[in-house]
């Protein structure tokens, strides 16, 4: 699998039109995965003539697009705007497959996440939830099923420290030690602050150490 990365700076405008794109290689497909997000101050009928031109400027009938969106339009309810959406996406034979909330306020779930694709190229998926604790939107976790991909060799390399009591008493004995001069010395905080994380980390370091192990192993790539 190889990815290549599209760039659209030139289509970008913060908080009027922000979209990015990468080309995903496959021995059994060729996918340009965009993720798109409206901004909530942004008119929702004048950003959907910009995306249908944007999305003219980089379709390709030979290559399968998948849009990742936030739109702050609700599927959930109908309205000339959603209906909009639903229009512009027709014109490029992509269908919305995201079906339960991915935002809930005031008990209230909203569809404002969606997801866009062909399902004549994708005919077996799975779209699900996945709450990360991170955000007030729900993410969502979109499989593709039947997609060759080739097999590669990669090397990865594993950093690990070993933190053992005889480490740790090493580590609070280096800073127990330490006179700390350096630092009380400076008048301006920023200063204090980057001695002593100098310092500290010098400790950290010598304390618990890096310990590289490389390794071989196969993917689907």
């Amino acid at each position: 699998m190889i990815f290549q990365a599209i760039n659209l700076n030139k289509l970008c405008k913060e908080k009027v039109f922000e979209i990015s794109a990468v080309t995903i290689h496959t021995r059994s497909i060729k996918v340009i995965l965009c993720c798109v997000y409206r901004s909530p101050s942004e008119n929702p009928n004048n950003f959907l003539q910009q995306l249908e031109n944007k999305l003219k400027s980089i379709y390709q009938p030979t290559v399968s697009l998948v849009i990742c969106s936030d739109l702050k339009i609700n599927h959930f309810t109908e309205s000339s705007v959603q209906q909009n959406l639903e229009s512009v996406m027709k014109t490029f034979n992509l269908t919305q497959v995201v079906t339960f909330p991915t935002r809930i306020c005031n008990n209230k779930g909203t569809l404002i996440d969606s997801i866009f694709l062909d399902n004549a190229k994708f005919r077996t998926l799975s779209v699900y939830p996945f709450d990360s604790g991170l955000s007030d939107h729900v993410a969502q976790i979109l499989t593709l099923e039947k997609i060759l991909v080739h097999l590669q060799k990669y090397t990865h390399t594993s950093k690990t420290r070993i933190m053992d009591d005889k480490s740790i008493a090493n580590f609070q004995s280096y800073l127990r030690e330490e006179a700390w001069g350096s630092v009380y010395n400076f008048v301006d905080v920023n200063e204090m602050f980057n001695n002593f994380h100098c310092i500290f980390l010098r400790h950290f370091e010598n304390s618990f150490p890096l310990r590289y192990k490389s390794y071989t192993n196969k993917h689907n790539g």
